[in-house]
């Protein structure tokens, strides 16, 4: 098992970052004059998007004032008047929505799913267009999610799948019907 993990899918492709190796994580669009942790490419993500910092025992993202913004559980997340950025403590299965404002994932956006914990081994991407039913077995009992919102994330102890509409991932001993 794996601690405090970001999951971040972007243009289909799915990474992990550990954030316990390090107490401040910078996100956004890096250059050779603006280095982030967690270089993406998307071009609604500014370049210094958000950070993710260490406070406690908790993890907090802050939206650095981007220009398209971040969604946090489907609520947008907006700078203060005196200038001081959003920012949310960041609970497992947390889902961030970054380059836009609206809780609607597309292709120009990023989606970021924290984790305390999350089992070791290799996410695969199911094509899941059209289908009105999910079907989960992770070997004990089979969880059906019928007309999905898009953006559910099912886990338990024995691994993960994320429902992104056309296409899913999942992570250890759960099946998706039809995968």
């Amino acid at each position: 098992m794996k601690g405090n993990t970001l999951i971040i899918i972007e243009a289909h492709n799915i990474k992990e970052y550990s954030l316990d190796e390090k107490d401040v994580w910078t996100i956004g669009r890096g250059t050779d004059e603006n280095f982030v942790d967690i270089d993406l490419v998307t071009p609604t993500i500014s370049r210094k998007h958000g950070k993710f910092e260490k406070q406690g025992e908790n993890w907090v993202y802050s939206d650095l004032n981007s220009s398209n913004g971040s969604v946090y559980n489907g609520m947008a997340m907006h700078g203060r008047l005196d200038g001081t950025y959003a920012s949310e403590v960041m609970h497992d299965n947390d889902m961030l929505i970054l380059g836009s404002s609206t809780p609607t994932i597309k292709d120009k956006k990023v989606v970021v799913i924290y984790k305390e914990e999350l089992q070791e081994g290799e996410w695969r991407r199911i094509n899941t267009k059209g289908v009105a039913a999910i079907d989960i077995d992770d070997g004990k009992e089979v969880t059906i999610l019928n007309c999905s919102k898009v953006g559910t994330i099912m886990s338990n102890k024995n691994g993960i799948a994320i429902y992104l509409g056309d296409y899913s991932y999942a992570l250890g001993d759960i099946k998706i019907m039809g995968e």
